[in-house]
């Protein structure tokens, strides 16, 4: 008989130092399920085929990484204390970014709204705490 042994699948909480050094900022992310693997790959399996000169059929991979990189936030999003006031400058209003909610509390467009708000480093710092719970998803194939 064959033993399968399975990792963690519960949420991890990981803690945002670029937002708040002492560690009260943070998203809790969920291992994905297979649902949500066939979700991911709808954006990866995007491809276009052109015959090139010498007859061989090449294939180009169309990927928008940001937008993989946004689904991939939405499909392992458990729970978040993100409230962040971003000071936009003298002539400008503030923009309160409010991702404090469970995902059921959450519609997906919400989600992206506020998601959309965050400075690119916030995005870049949780997405690498994405690949830390799911190693597989450091490539997008």
């Amino acid at each position: 008989m064959t033993k399968i042994t399975l990792s963690n699948l519960l949420p991890q909480q990981k803690v945002l130092y670029s937002v708040d050094p002492e560690g009260a900022v943070f998203v809790s992310i969920k291992p994905p399920g297979m649902e949500d693997e066939v979700i991911r790959s709808s954006h990866t399996s995007k491809r276009s085929y052109e015959n090139a000169a010498s007859g061989a059929l090449l294939t180009h991979v169309d990927l928008n990484t940001r937008a993989l990189w946004a689904e991939e936030l939405w499909l392992t999003y458990n729970d978040a204390n993100i409230e962040i006031q971003l000071d936009m400058g003298p002539d400008t209003d503030d923009i309160l970014v409010n991702i404090d909610r469970p995902r059921e509390k959450f519609t997906r467009t919400q989600f992206m709204q506020e998601l959309g708000k965050l400075p690119s480093q916030v995005i870049n710092e949780w997405h690498f705490n994405v690949l830390e719970v799911v190693p597989l998803w450091t490539s997008p194939f």
